[in-house]
């Protein structure tokens, strides 16, 4: 069969809902272009810490940008442990008479040393991470950013 006769054929099916002889009503709502992706590297913030270092900070958006995952992975994985909690938080604020915590975040190197683990064993472009094939991923992130933590606050 050529396209043609496929068209022909099936061309309208888009215009019916499924299963029904009725058809669809037309979309009213105005074609939505895609926005450009910002990259994770745009998103830092530029804190002073305690000790007189300024260090590019960046949010949980920033990581998951960068992984390509969804923010609940990245809960998951620090729940379940297999990355290491945020080491750095923004200051907690009163929302309603509440303390809300900070938001969690990440320096830059801790989010390049991650990708470049995760890019070593070619887990950036899989769909899902089998973590107990990796054990030792989540105790080479640990110890490098512990190591990369204590640089930056000493």
């Amino acid at each position: 069969m050529t396209d043609d006769a496929i068209e022909s054929i099936f061309g309208d099916l888009d215009q019916y809902y499924p299963g029904s002889k009725r058809k669809r009503k037309s979309s009213s709502f105005p074609k939505v272009e895609k926005k450009e992706v910002e990259l994770w590297e745009n998103q830092g913030k530029s804190k002073k810490l305690p000790n007189g270092k300024t260090i590019d900070l960046f949010g949980p958006g920033s990581l998951c940008l960068a992984l390509n995952r969804p923010i609940v992975t990245l809960r998951l994985w620090e729940r379940k442990g297999y990355i290491p909690k945020a080491p750095y938080r923004l200051k907690s604020i009163m929302v309603d008479g509440k303390p809300m915590p900070g938001s969690r975040m990440y320096s830059r190197a801790m989010i390049e040393s991650l990708l470049k683990s995760f890019q070593s064993r070619g887990l950036l472009e899989t769909p899902r991470i089998d973590w107990n094939r990796h054990p030792d991923l989540s105790i080479e992130l640990l110890e490098t950013w512990t190591k990369i933590h204590t640089e930056e606050t000493n």
